[in-house]
């Protein structure tokens, strides 16, 4: 997965090969597509691993405010929303995954449109 986040980050997904990702981890394209069905079903499991967590945060954060004993300000809404993907920037495989993102908006439609329908 990492591979393959490094990968899609630097080329995009129209740019990166099943076959670099394979070369890089030393597996096959045919494991590779075992487990994930295609290049698109790994962009699909790299992007949501990480994403999947900076939204499990984010709610965290919403629950603290909704729990704290006085009126959540906007600041803490705020600060809930961005905290977990500004901390990405701390680790390499955060940072990765921020260059990643990135390049979602710029991949074609049917690609970035598709991942941002919630698991399509």
């Amino acid at each position: 997965m990492d591979a393959a986040e490094q990968a899609f980050s630097e080329t995009g997904y129209a740019g990166t090969t099943l076959r670099i990702i394979a070369q890089r981890t030393a597996i096959t394209q045919a494991l590779i597509n075992y487990y994930f069905g295609s290049k698109y079903g790994l962009y699909k499991a790299v992007f949501i691993r990480r994403g999947r967590l900076i939204s499990d945060e984010r709610l965290l954060g919403l629950e603290q405010l909704r729990a704290a004993p006085r009126t959540a300000p906007l600041e803490g809404v705020v600060r809930a929303f961005l905290a977990p993907t500004i901390a990405l920037r701390d680790t390499e495989g955060g940072r990765r995954f921020l260059g990643l993102q990135a390049r979602l908006h710029t991949e074609l439609a049917e690609i970035s449109y598709k991942l941002a329908q919630r698991g399509a």
